[in-house]
């Protein structure tokens, strides 16, 4: 029960924690707009308003989850370009997404990992790093081995919470998949993300399957 009570804290968090925050600083600067640019603040809000239905959603799917088990089959690489792209629209950082042309064959489980991870990093980005810039790269390493870096070029980590809710949340899922989370200086100035996810025997182990 423990283990589940945390497991949907972490889907509330990583989901509508992150539309929220997004959907707070696009309302703020759009107040500040009002006075000289209303048309532009019309536009921020519309754009808030699709967001927070689309949160709304997410919620109701979040709840049904509850009911039966997920049985969907994530598109990874479409779900990350999804994600990014309306990451930059709402936030007006420039994200640089690289994806492999193939990855080894990877879990629901551990696609789903890798997703919210990346949902979190960037979130931490939005809240945390006065970033203009941040890298998403996906790729193969060796000894079957699948990496995630999600670099930005902000503050560094003076300004990330080390153990705040949201980093907690990813090492906990990194740790249910066999994977693991480090938080480090990038090489752009800022934060970088790291999740090392060892695949087929080793995952396989990890997840005892």
């Amino acid at each position: 029960m423990a283990e589940e009570r945390n497991r949907l804290a972490r889907e509330v968090h990583d989901t509508l924690g992150h539309r929220l925050t997004v959907a707070a600083v696009q309302l703020e600067g759009a107040q500040r707009l009002i006075p000289r640019d209303p048309a532009r603040a019309a536009e921020i809000v519309g754009t808030v308003h699709a967001q927070v239905m689309e949160g709304l959603s997410e919620l109701r799917r979040t709840v049904a989850a509850l009911r039966a088990p997920l049985s969907a089959e994530l598109n990874l690489a479409a779900a990350l370009r999804h994600l990014t792209h309306d990451f930059a629209a709402a936030t007006n950082i420039q994200v640089e997404l690289h994806l492999p042309v193939t990855l080894p064959a990877l879990t629901l489980a551990q696609r789903q990992v890798i997703y919210r991870v990346v949902q979190e990093a960037l979130t931490n980005v939005q809240r945390h790093a006065g970033a203009r810039r941040v890298c998403v790269a996906l790729q193969q390493g060796e000894a079957d081995i699948v990496q995630l870096t999600v670099d930005d070029d902000g503050r560094g980590l003076s300004a990330t919470p080390a153990a705040g809710f949201g980093v907690r949340g990813m090492r906990e899922r990194a740790q249910q998949i066999g994977a693991t989370l480090t938080l480090g200086q990038s090489d752009r100035g800022g934060v970088r993300v790291e999740l090392t996810l060892p695949v087929g025997d080793h995952a396989a182990a990890a997840e005892g399957i």
